[in-house]
């Protein structure tokens, strides 16, 4: 049994694995060299039949901007543009006018960006 685990540990060696948290901590320094953290959880539920919720997290006040892409990258949708306080903080988005589809979330916070994918059923 060892034989074998060794050698499966020597075959991921020379490979690139990507390992995917569903909840990322993202850090961001910002122009006075402080650091904070921001945390996207996964739009829920995924997928979605016209209001989906998506929550984030920050550790500071920070600028926060969430927009809504179609699968071609146009921007359909904005969310917000505005300040944030520390804490969690939940929004919907309502897609009842928008056709069922792949769509794109992009959270964009200090210099960092974030996307996520989420499905529309109807």
């Amino acid at each position: 049994m060892r034989g074998i685990c060794s050698s499966i540990t020597h075959a991921f060696r020379h490979r690139a694995i990507k390992i995917i948290d569903p909840n990322p901590t993202q850090i961001a320094v910002n122009p006075s060299g402080q650091t904070h953290t921001f945390r996207v959880d996964p739009g829920y539920p995924n997928p979605f039949n016209s209001q989906i919720r998506l929550t984030f997290e920050l550790t500071q006040k920070t600028a926060v901007r969430i927009t809504i892409h179609n699968i071609k990258g146009q921007l359909v949708d904005q969310l917000v543009n505005e300040m944030f306080n520390p804490g969690v903080h939940s929004l919907e988005w309502d897609a009842k006018d928008f056709a069922s589809g792949l769509y794109v979330v992009k959270f964009c916070m200090e210099e960092i960006k974030q996307v996520q994918r989420v499905i529309l059923l109807k």
